[in-house]
């Protein structure tokens, strides 16, 4: 069994927020239902489709191992059947501004690493239920979120290991707030080094106004890239880069014109 470390400390407690209730989707035959509720509840697909149930094991994905858990990485080609057979429920661990932009149609926000403090939308699901989770990085929040679900007792909890960029790039059904418009944000990185003797542990990039937020791990060289698609960010947005040894505010143009040290 394959095993990757991923240490997701520090991400911060969310506090609640209220989700516009209207949706515009993309895919037609996920609509949201004239009851305003998918037929399975929250987190499944709107409407189930007679699909093929995918031939797996999933004791054979690759882990991940993050705050001592143990977390599989479903592949996008198991993870899109089970949602469409509405065998699995679906859980965006990104910022609501990103969720508010695009989210698989159907899924709920649960941001990571721990959800909401109050009325997160998974407190009321039984714990055999399974889950996916997913963010756009391609797995660095969903992997954190998916702990933090074992943590509070689920048992069949996974990360898409794929991440959102591929379900949104394939067409497969999402959503966005009323009058936004659907998109994912534009593919970006930020390069820097630090000592060392900082190789392992994380960096974090985030964007206050909006709570965008993305971490990368430090190489054993020092060197890092955070790789990250924010919504409403452009090369005049502030953006702060933490890392163990410094911190720097800057614009996204600044911070992307070369090494950050």
């Amino acid at each position: 069994m394959n095993r990757r470390s991923f240490l997701a400390n520090g991400l911060g407690a969310v506090a609640t927020t209220s989700l516009t209730a209207g949706c515009l989707f993309r895919d037609d035959e996920q609509q949201q239902p004239e009851d305003g509720s998918a037929q399975g509840g929250p987190g499944y697909a709107l409407n189930p489709r007679d699909v093929e149930a995918p031939d797996v094991d999933p004791s054979t994905f690759e882990r991940l191992e993050v705050r001592g858990q143990q977390v599989p990485l479903v592949p996008i080609d198991v993870a899109y059947p089970w949602y469409l057979r509405q065998e699995t429920r679906i859980v965006d661990a990104r910022s609501l501004t990103a969720y508010e932009r695009s989210h698989v149609a159907g899924a709920v926000l649960s941001p990571a690493p721990m959800g909401y403090r109050n009325d997160d939308p998974t407190s009321d699901w039984p714990n055999a239920d399974r889950i996916v989770t997913y963010c756009t990085c391609p797995h660095h929040l969903s992997s954190s979120r998916a702990a933090g679900l074992l943590e509070q007792g689920f048992e069949n909890v996974y990360a898409l290991d794929e991440g959102f960029g591929p379900w949104y790039d394939r067409g497969y059904p999402v959503a966005s707030a009323n009058e936004v418009q659907q998109t994912i944000g534009e593919a970006r990185a930020i390069t820097g080094r630090v000592d060392s003797a900082y190789a392992g542990e994380f960096v974090r990039l985030r964007h206050e106004p909006t709570g965008q937020r993305e971490p990368a791990e430090i190489a054993a060289d020092g060197r890092f890239e955070v790789t990250f698609r924010f919504v409403d960010v452009d090369a005049d947005s502030v953006l702060t880069l933490e890392t163990p040894a410094w911190t720097r505010t800057a614009t996204l143009a600044e911070l992307t014109s070369g090494t950050v040290r």
